[in-house]
């Protein structure tokens, strides 16, 4: 199962919401599935309002979150772009506490679940399961003449591959090359994000922050960088 949110796309259905605490914010849908599915991807882009604070609280599935504009606290972590962390299904994580130009965030999640259980009143519903909040070093990202002069691949370890399979990676790919997931071991699903430059899939080039999301039945993906290069953030879900 291969699934493409564009960024051009998702702004469509940008819409202003409000948490139950009074925190507003606008969610763009990126990749949305049924629950209920066998493979059901999910991304979406939060762009939480200034000054404000999400409580801590913790979802049913596994997810990534990119920071992609603004700053935050997210606990102890001051996060900013390109900030990258993971949280396992059942795992408290918060709260983000924005400042004055808030925080526009991806959520990234290998199965689709519509709940956030705020903490500590919803302590009893978490699971009894292995729990982790793992936080990538921050990176940069390229400026476009300097991307555009890459002569070779570049691969930067974001999060070092965990025995559970865990890991991430920032790829940057020269003009026009190629590079294919199948350099990755093992079958896990995927995300690969745009960062900066354009990749080319069956019907576009996409653009920053567009998204794709990969099976483990795929075995394998072409990321393929346009004239101008392509920087990637590749996200690997553990099985």
């Amino acid at each position: 199962m291969i699934v493409t949110g564009s960024y051009r796309a998702s702004l469509l259905n940008r819409r202003k919401l409000k948490t139950a605490d009074g925190v507003n914010y606008f969610k763009s849908d990126f990749i949305q599935t049924d629950s209920d599915a066998t493979l059901s991807p999910q991304v979406f882009l939060i762009e939480q309002e200034a000054n404000s604070i999400l409580r801590t609280h913790f979802h049913t599935e596994n997810q990534y979150q990119v920071v992609v504009a603004g700053r935050a606290m997210l606990g102890k972590h001051f996060v900013y772009p390109i900030s990258l962390h993971y949280a396992s299904k059942h795992t408290g994580y918060g709260p983000i506490q924005t400042l004055d130009e808030g925080l526009s965030y991806f959520s990234i999640r290998d199965r689709t679940t519509q709940l956030a259980y705020y903490l500590p009143e919803s302590k009893h519903l978490m699971a009894d399961v292995p729990r982790k909040n793992v936080f990538a070093p921050h990176f940069e990202i390229l400026p476009s003449n300097k991307l555009q002069a890459l002569t070779d691949l570049q691969i930067i370890e974001a999060i070092e591959v965990e025995p559970d399979g865990l890991a991430a990676w920032q790829l940057r790919i020269p003009s026009d090359q190629i590079f294919d997931t199948n350099y990755l071991q093992g079958e896990f699903d995927r995300y690969v994000m745009v960062l900066s430059g354009s990749m080319h899939d069956a019907l576009e080039w996409l653009t920053p922050w567009s998204v794709t999301y990969i099976s483990a039945q795929e075995k394998h993906f072409p990321i393929q960088a346009g004239p101008q290069g392509l920087e990637v953030l590749i996200m690997q879900f553990p099985k």
